[in-house]
């Protein structure tokens, strides 16, 4: 084994301290960062898949081939009237959501704008409204998937 490093000079010993704390803090940061940005990615993915269920709900239930298969399908009406409940549901949580999101871009100019909006949206996301919401969107995409499926097998 070879000789042992010399110790820094003492005087380096509290920028060598300093250093290390503000690379443990950064790094600290930079998670937190990514796993907002992480939760914000995947509740995109769920706002988005609710948004395409949507879309394809549009012409399907314009069609007339639609309203024949729902009078085909046992409880067909009661089908036909949970979908419509479930698209108005969602109706409701995604303008519910819009709101909040415009409120997080109305923060305070003076403070990091980036900073606060992803703190509020971090702690709405985990236990605040914008949870509710989400588990709302993941409920009513499988809500509204469902019925669909079991009236597509008769058009």
């Amino acid at each position: 084994m070879g000789p042992l490093p010399a110790a820094p000079p003492s005087s380096m010993q509290p920028a060598a301290t300093s250093a290390a704390i503000c690379v443990a803090r950064l790094i600290e940061w930079a998670q937190e960062a990514s796993d907002i940005e992480n939760a914000i990615e995947r509740f995109c993915s769920e706002v988005n898949d609710l948004l395409a269920t949507l879309m394809s709900l549009q012409p399907v239930m314009a069609d007339k081939t639609f309203e024949v298969a729902v009078r085909k399908v046992n409880n067909g009406e009661l089908l036909r009237s949970n979908v419509d409940k479930a698209v108005g549901d969602a109706k409701d949580t995604v303008e519910s959501l819009r709101r909040i999101l415009e409120s997080l871009d109305s923060i305070d100019p003076e403070i990091s704008a980036l900073a606060q909006r992803q703190q509020v949206f971090k702690r709405s996301l985990t236990s605040g409204e914008i949870s509710i919401l989400r588990q709302r969107i993941v409920l009513l995409n499988a809500t509204l998937g469902l019925p669909m499926q079991m009236i597509s097998m008769f058009v």
